[in-house]
């Protein structure tokens, strides 16, 4: 069901900082999405008592927004937000792994897969191998129709299992259809287009990278791989975003940054990585969070690099920029068309997005003097994001998503970008 909500949008940030005319203001909650710009969608307490909240999200070619659930649950929303009834049962195809000792296999990272004109949703997480009294986690794959039901068609009976990898993370898939994971052990998998292991990928279709938190696939064919590097020792331990790179027959390439690698530091004992992206000028972005002095607090940052590793001082002057007009979560970034930089998460404990102009500057066009902090649910824990081509308009919009009220659903939240 779509709640209606009248939040008021202008929080006021710094004395400079004046309330924003809404709507249709870049920035502002979408009113033709949902109710207001909201929708959240409630479920039964799971028998675990787990949380069914959002792990990934895609967009389909139409607008339709896929989202993965915790407990193996896909929700497809029409592109105005309403449940679309065509997808699963009532927009929502629910898929069963066997589990083992009381744990749940799920599935962690969704994307879009074309098959021969077809868009099919490919899932992949984690089973179980079991070896006397051992049970250990094993990287597992799933793809489905476009109506939600289970693709027959690949691996066996519409699944694969890679006994060589652990519990997959996250995933990209190539122009070519073949399948790019990181497990939670700091490895790259990948898969042919038919979910079979592409032996031909490093070490028989694995690649040891040491990073875990997220992949990204460049213009030419690169594969690009983000995580945290801890430097120093003691009270001068320092965590700074990273980056690799790999040629996409899985070899590290050394000529990338400095001796392979690209870092950013801000001057700061803990800024950890969060999420990659590629602008469409083939400019690497690297986006998360980083401590504020003496206080605990965390804010929003990012760091791009040239194409080939290196600082773009164009951006920012540095290379990185950070937002301290409200404390948060720095989760994840969004490349607009032209450049611009969308940073999410959570600020003030609410949905949270901070916009950058191509050179680093705060986009001051954008909701309140360039950030927007929105309560939408009970618990605006925001943990996916997208950039949505409304068919209505044919115009782009952000989507986001977090943890539902009560704790036992999904909220969704669109905005306006031009």
């Amino acid at each position: 069901m779509a709640v209606l909500s009248l939040a008021l949008l202008g929080f006021v940030l710094s004395a400079n900082v004046t309330a924003q005319s809404c709507p249709f203001l870049p920035g502002c909650l979408d009113p033709t999405f949902g109710a207001g710009g909201k929708v959240t969608i409630q479920f039964p307490i799971s028998p675990t008592g787990s949380a069914t909240g959002p792990l990934d999200m895609a967009i389909q070619s139409d607008g339709k927004i896929l989202e993965l659930l915790y407990e193996n649950k896909i929700v497809r929303l029409n592109a105005d937000g309403t449940l679309d009834q065509a997808f699963g049962s009532g927009g929502v195809a629910t898929f069963f792994w066997p589990v083992t000792s009381g744990s749940i296999a799920y599935a962690n990272a969704m994307r879009l897969q074309d098959v021969g004109g077809q868009q099919r949703i490919v899932v992949a997480g984690k089973a179980h191998l079991v070896s006397g009294r051992k049970v250990s986690n094993i990287l597992r794959m799933g793809r489905f129709m476009p109506d939600g039901t289970v693709d027959t068609s690949f691996g066996t009976g519409g699944t694969v299992i890679i006994n060589g990898a652990s519990a997959a993370t996250e995933m990209e898939i190539q122009a070519d259809g073949k399948m790019v994971m990181l497990d939670d052990a700091g490895n790259l998998i990948r898969t042919n287009a038919n979910g079979s292991l592409d032996i031909g990928f490093g070490t028989g279709g694995k690649v040891s990278t040491g990073y875990l938190q997220d992949i990204a696939i460049d213009g030419n064919g690169g594969i690009l791989v983000g995580g945290n590097v801890t430097t120093g020792k003691g009270n001068n331990t320092r965590t700074m975003m990273a980056v690799k790179r790999y040629t996409s027959g899985g070899v590290a390439d050394t000529a990338f940054g400095t001796a392979g690698t690209a870092t950013a530091d801000f001057n700061t004992s803990n800024n950890p990585f969060g999420k990659l992206a590629v602008d469409p000028f083939g400019n690497i972005v690297a986006a998360g969070q980083v401590t504020a002095p003496g206080n605990g607090q965390y804010y929003f940052a990012a760091a791009r690099f040239t194409s080939n590793g290196l600082a773009d001082t164009f951006f920012g002057g540095t290379g990185k920029v950070k937002y301290v007009g409200a404390s948060g979560s720095g989760r994840g970034v969004l490349i607009q068309s032209d450049g611009k930089v969308v940073l999410t998460g959570t600020l003030n404990s609410n949905y949270g997005l901070v916009r950058y102009n191509y050179d680093g500057t705060l986009d001051s066009t954008f909701g309140n003097g360039g950030s927007v902090i929105e309560d939408v649910d009970l618990v605006d824990y925001v943990n996916s994001w997208a950039l949505q081509i409304d068919p209505v308009c044919a115009c782009s919009k952000i989507v986001m998503s977090s943890y539902g009220g009560g704790f036992a659903g999904v909220s969704f939240a669109r905005f306006t970008v031009q």
